[in-house]
This record gives structure tokens, sequence and C-alpha cells, in this order.
């Protein structure tokens, strides 16, 4: 009868905390998917929005991502309000921004999660909702024409005005 108090007590505490726990009362959107080049910034927009009952307090994120990625994630806590009422929703806002290594390979798409922590009190850092993002990288180079296919246009329009003055 003893242990069985303690170990109530014990979950009663960690859902307090939050520690290990999900909060459903919040829902995190990001963008899909960002396209850009190695070497290049990208920017990921998104909501938070407080689907439970009362105040939902944010003390903070968290950010994994691929090694071809380095994520600022300041933006999050700039943009982010430390509380959220009730049904209201923040965003959509800047809420990541991604460097892309140069060494990135084009045609390859990297990855990431941002988890959004809090709780229903201040200080909490429970894991209130994440959310994977994904970034596209494209070649940086624009395709240049073969010098063969420059000839043959070039043959093809001095054809039509010839052509034409007949």
């Amino acid at each position: 009868m003893r242990s069985s108090k303690f170990v109530r007590a014990v979950l009663l505490g960690a859902v307090m905390l939050g520690v290990g726990s999900r909060s459903e009362a919040a829902v995190l959107q990001l963008q899909d998917s960002v396209t850009g080049t190695p070497g290049s910034v990208v920017d990921f927009f998104g909501t938070l929005t407080n689907d439970g009952i009362g105040t939902l307090f944010v003390s903070g994120d968290s950010v994994t991502a691929s090694p071809q990625l380095t994520v600022d994630d300041s933006p999050f806590l700039l943009n982010v309000p430390p509380s959220i009422a009730q049904g209201a929703t923040v965003g959509p806002v800047l809420m990541l921004r991604v460097n892309i290594s140069p060494a990135a390979v084009p045609g390859t798409t990297y990855s990431g999660t941002l988890t959004a922590l809090g709780g229903s009190f201040q200080g909490a850092v429970g894991v209130l909702d994440d959310e994977t993002f994904e970034v596209i990288v494209r070649s940086s180079t624009a395709p240049v024409p073969e010098p063969a296919t420059l000839l043959l246009a070039v043959i093809g329009a001095a054809a039509t005005v010839l052509r034409r003055r007949r």
C-alpha cells in the first residue's frame, strides 16, 4: 500500500512537470519543405496554436538536424510569446533560419525536427509538440546550353529571317 502511494506521487509529479509527456494542447506547424542551394540560407515560417484549456506557457525549443544543416532557432524565441491564450494561434512567424552547408549534395533532401517546450505553468519544460522540416538542395548553377545547341538555334533564326525576305 505504501509503495503504491509513492508510485502515484512520482507519476503525479512527472505529469505536473511535463516530464516525458506530450501536451496535446499545442499544435506546432511548419512549412513542409523549403528549397535552397549549397551555401545559402533558408527560412521556415510556422504557427503555434493553443488547443488546450487555459493559458499555454512556452519556455523554449529544441532542434535536431542533419549534419549538412546549421539551424538558428533564435527566431522561435523572438517571435513566439512566452504565453498563448486558450484557442489562440501565433503566426505564421519566422521560426527557424537554416544554413545549408556548401558541401551539401544537390538533389538531396535533408531534414530536422523543431520541438516546442513548455506547459501549463511558467517554467514548465515538457514537450508541447514537434514538427519535422525538410530542406531540398538544388544545384546553384543555371544550365548552360551546349555550343552545338546554340549553333542550331542561330542557324534556325537565320533561316527564318532569310525565308521572310523572299
